[in-house]
């Protein structure tokens, strides 16, 4: 969905006003992909720590977290 808004700014929204960043859409897409990547990690890693807070202390816990970060 932001991806498609993106494009649609990208194609239609900014040529009104002038501006041309087509030839950019392609690094802008990158950016997205390691933004929506990152957050996809980041979930993850949360859910590995609080399964690992329920058997352990918050430091072991934190520190497998990190491993996924990593």
């Amino acid at each position: 969905m932001v991806a498609a808004i993106v494009h649609w700014i990208i194609t239609s929204l900014l040529p009104m006003f002038g501006i041309n960043v087509k030839p950019y859409e392609g690094y802008v897409n990158v950016l997205l992909a390691l933004a929506f990547g990152y957050l996809i990690v980041s979930a993850f890693a949360d859910v590995i720590y609080w399964a690992m807070r329920f058997r352990y202390d918050h430091p072991t816990a934190r520190a497998m977290r990190n491993v996924f970060l990593q």
